[in-house]
């Protein structure tokens, strides 16, 4: 949650009105024509900020969330003339198939601090430079599939209260809830990331079908597809 208040609190200072903060970096490389792209089941965790501001867990608008991202994104890469290609982690995340999911979250923690945030890594000046490793090659063997890209969906982000926003509005300050979601594409030979984006929901709820694919395509706006 700590990386969905900083970018919707750097997005409110920028610019007071403004709905979304989509920035993208790109590491080169990118699917051919009607690429089969392997579509990971998004990451989605969603919750209600009580007026106190303690998160209770929805796990109904979490999952109404996945549903709405993942058909928004098999969408729009057929829009792109690629073949989607879903893949469920459900009963995986024991393996080494859960291990790469955990990793690339762990690395995609790593890129929203260092790239986006105040303090890079005095390591990296050559421009943007992450990988999952080789092991990504154990989700390409799982798919079944042929597929050498993978996309990788994770969202975070909590939803204010009427309480929460009274509180808002006396305190006079913008502590409601923030969502934001983020996406990597890694090619699955080499684990190298080579193209990472994030988006701030801001008016795009993704717990709403139109607001999904509208977020969607801000995501996706820059991607090399």
């Amino acid at each position: 949650m700590r990386w969905i208040v900083g970018l919707v609190m750097a997005a409110f200072l920028a610019a007071c009105g403004t709905t979304s903060d989509v920035r993208s970096m790109q590491g080169g490389g990118a699917p051919p024509a009607n690429a089969t792209i392997l579509v990971v089941q998004p990451d989605i965790q969603l919750s209600l900020l009580t007026a106190v501001g303690m998160q209770e867990a929805r796990a109904d608008w979490s999952t109404t969330a996945q549903e709405n991202i993942a058909n928004s994104i098999a969408t729009a890469l057929r829009t792109r003339g690629h073949s989607p290609q879903s893949f469920s982690t459900d009963g995986l995340m024991g393996g080494r198939t859960g291990q790469v999911i955990r990793l690339n979250e762990a690395v995609s923690n790593a890129i929203r601090t260092y790239e986006y945030g105040f303090t890079p890594l005095p390591t990296h000046t050559g421009g943007f430079d992450w990988s999952l490793g080789e092991g990504v090659q154990e989700l390409a063997a799982a798919s079944g599939t042929d597929a050498r890209y993978a996309l990788f969906i994770v969202a975070r982000g909590a939803y204010s209260s009427s309480g929460r926003w009274v509180m808002a509005v006396l305190a006079q300050s913008p502590t409601g809830g923030g969502q934001a979601v983020s996406a990597s594409l890694v090619d699955l030979q080499t684990g190298r990331i080579v193209w990472f984006n994030i988006a701030i929901a801001g008016q795009n709820d993704m717990r709403d079908a139109a607001g999904a694919t509208a977020l969607v395509a801000e995501l996706l706006e820059t991607a090399p597809l």
